[in-house]
């Protein structure tokens, strides 16, 4: 199988639609969450990814989130760490972003961060930081010995 990715977002079932940054958003509701977390799973399976979901608490809070990633990483180290739009965009998730960032910055150092807009650009988002990755490592000259 290939690089082991691990998406980190809100559990939509947990999302409070009435608040004020959920309002009027084009995810109205968590069916339309939950089936793109479905579709972009499957889609990545089909790419060849070794890929999993953690899904966070909305409600949970800072410590709570970085409890359930740093369980995550260390049950299964991964390549990717991708987080979800609902921590990063939701003024109210900042302290569990920071939270999220900081677990994986030193729970799997060697992980690369992704960032996804919505439940069904997971794919984009792995696709790019490994597409950087790889241009990145190709353009790397070694001094002659």
């Amino acid at each position: 199988m290939g690089k082991r990715v691990l998406a980190i977002g809100l559990d939509p079932h947990t999302i409070d639609f009435a608040s004020d940054f959920f309002r009027g958003q084009p995810l109205k509701d968590a069916s339309m969450i939950a089936d793109g977390i479905k579709a972009d799973e499957a889609r990545l399976r089909r790419m060849g990814y070794d890929f999993q979901w953690l899904l966070i608490d909305a409600r949970g809070g800072a410590e709570a989130a970085s409890a359930a990633a740093r369980a995550a990483l260390a049950a299964r180290p991964v390549e990717v760490v991708v987080i979800g739009g609902g921590v990063r965009f939701d003024p109210a998730q900042t302290p569990v972003l920071e939270a999220l960032v900081n677990t994986v910055v030193q729970a799997a150092p060697g992980a690369r961060l992704a960032f996804n807009t919505s439940p069904t650009t997971t794919a984009e988002a792995v696709g790019r930081v490994l597409r950087q990755e790889a241009s990145s490592t190709s353009n790397i000259t070694l001094p002659p010995r």
